[in-house]
């Protein structure tokens, strides 16, 4: 089972950042391939903060896989 599958019931939409091989990738949750790739971590997280901002809670984690931080989103719900 992959790390960022959804094992939940939940409907929350989650975007997670990963290492791989030589960069980091921006995967949504459920999707098979990455969104896009970036060089460095400090640059996949500073444009996953825009999905933050359209409902997605963000996901960062670790070069071992494990998470370092959990974001919630910032869209405001009605």
């Amino acid at each position: 089972m992959s790390m960022i599958e959804d094992v939940s019931n939940t409907k929350k939409k989650r975007v997670h950042i990963i290492k791989r091989a030589n960069n980091w990738a921006l995967i949504k949750q459920g999707a098979v391939r990455a969104t896009r790739l970036y060089r460095s971590k400090q640059e996949a997280v500073r444009n996953a903060q825009k999905l933050r901002k359209k409902g997605y809670d963000l996901v960062i984690h670790k070069k071992d896989g494990s998470v370092q931080r959990w974001e919630e989103s910032e869209a405001i719900s009605h």
